[in-house]
């Protein structure tokens, strides 16, 4: 998580302290902004919520970031199943397509899996390659 904040941070975004559970992340975050700590969306935690900028292409407006490490294949199922679900919650909590959420992955994952959660709307990114998320939020 830490990381993935310095990845924010190195994007030109300001560390925030929104409320504890977010009911409108829109209003409750300023633009260009990540919370300092983990907060809730629907009742769900999150581990870095982002409040991205108001010209984000295309016209994305918040991202959900879960932190995931796993140790195996077998593993990486519970993990990205875990994410999944939470999209699910997290995505619905905003107007159609201006909320995503993404996972920022360190460990061994299995292919099949990785594929299923791009597939279910998930971003990933992986903790080695943090530039790749900094980028993504510059944009």
């Amino acid at each position: 998580e830490t990381a993935t904040r310095a990845a924010a941070d190195a994007a030109d975004y300001v560390p925030v302290m929104p409320p504890g559970t977010l009911s409108d992340p829109i209003k409750q975050m300023h633009a260009g902004s990540y919370a300092m700590k983990s907060r809730k969306l629907n009742d769900t935690n999150m581990d870095v919520p982002v409040r991205l900028s108001d010209d984000h292409p295309p016209g994305l407006l918040f991202l959900a970031i879960e932190c995931k490490v796993s140790n195996s294949s077998l593993n990486s199922r519970k993990r990205l199943q875990d994410v999944r679900a939470k999209r699910e919650i997290w995505d619905s909590a905003g107007t159609l397509y201006q909320f995503r959420t993404a996972a920022v992955l360190a460990g061994v994952y299995s292919l099949p899996r990785l594929m299923e959660a791009q597939k279910g709307g998930v971003l990933i990114f992986w903790e080695h390659r943090l530039e790749d998320l900094t980028e993504y939020l510059r944009r």
